[in-house]
């Protein structure tokens, strides 16, 4: 078999179509990274910033658990994020993300038998924003092929808006609106001393490779129909 190499330059008229998320997060410390690897990062920020604004409290690590087949899971597969003051905490986050003529953010397939607290935190370009949810808001049930109880929780900002702050902002309100128990914890800035220390020791040698290479910061699927686009060239 015979392989054909490409410079990116070739092709740069197909990687430059960039999604309005991916243009409002140019530069931002998170925006870089990749869904899984920020995920991880920003519940460890969460966890820091909760135990230095709550030194008193105990908190530790998740409990492994145990796989159906019976194995023990290893320590990064846990049900949840910690325990804290031996309740279970599972911390999700999720992008402002630009979907269907509208902002919005969702956290998906939320395992809720597994944990007792829910932290969810809304990643903008300038901020994290950190809500303890009440178990209802924004959910939908995610089906009946899914684990039992898990839910899907989706909060959308007006239709039609295109500044991502004026939609954030209304997203915020409705989730500090009295009509549901969510509660807003603080928040924490992206440049944030906490989140550079995280991000100094959590992201991993393949990340820190690709940082400023195309389609580095795309979701799998996004770079999957972005590489097909280039096939079929």
């Amino acid at each position: 078999a015979q392989s054909l190499i490409f410079p990116f330059s070739s092709f740069s008229h197909t990687i430059a179509r960039e999604t309005p998320t991916s243009v409002v997060f140019q530069g931002s410390p998170l925006g870089a990274l990749s869904g899984s690897v920020r995920g991880n990062v920003v519940a460890d920020v969460v966890r820091l910033a909760i135990s230095r604004k709550h030194p008193n409290a105990m908190i530790e690590d998740a409990l492994p658990g145990l796989c159906v087949n019976g194995s023990r899971r290893g320590s990064n597969r846990s049900e949840y994020d910690w325990l804290q003051d031996g309740r279970r905490v599972e911390c999700k986050s999720s992008q402002i993300q630009w979907a269907s003529n509208t902002w919005k953010v969702r956290f998906s397939a939320v395992k809720t038998p597994f944990f007792d607290d829910l932290v969810l935190v809304i990643t903008t370009p300038t901020t994290l924003h950190l809500y303890s949810h009440d178990g209802t808001f924004g959910a939908s049930s995610c089906g009946v092929t899914s684990i039992c109880g898990a839910i899907h929780i989706n909060v959308v900002g007006p239709r039609g808006e295109t500044r991502w702050d004026v939609a954030a902002a209304a997203i915020l309100t409705k989730l500090n609106a009295p009509s549901n128990g969510c509660e807003h914890l603080f928040d924490i800035r992206g440049d944030d001393e906490i989140v550079k220390s995280v991000l100094a020791q959590r992201v991993a040698l393949t990340e820190q490779v690709f940082v400023g290479v195309p389609m580095a910061t795309l979701c799998p699927s996004s770079r999957g129909i972005c590489i097909e686009s280039i096939a079929r060239e």
